[in-house]
């Protein structure tokens, strides 16, 4: 299993790079059990401008950030160009 530990605000995490299913199954036990593990779900749109986006548009990211903090307790992100 590769990981590359990355750090965000001093904070370090892992991503997997590369694994197979049995040491996912493995690392999905130690999570529940083991490690506390903090999920955050980031959506990059480099075309998409805060300013210049429809009512419509920040209205359904409002609803899909509420929704899923509401029910997965899980922030999402949303990455623009400006």
């Amino acid at each position: 299993m590769r990981r590359e530990t990355k750090s965000k605000d001093g904070l370090t995490c892992f991503r997997l790079e590369k694994d197979n299913r049995n040491n996912l199954v493995k690392l999905l036990g130690m999570s529940k059990n083991e490690i506390a593990v903090e999920y955050e779900i980031l959506i990059v749109q480099t075309g998409l401008s805060k300013q210049k986006s429809s009512d419509n548009i920040l209205s359904l990211l409002g609803i899909t950030a509420t929704y899923i903090k509401e029910f997965a307790d899980i922030n999402l992100k949303v990455i623009t160009n400006i």
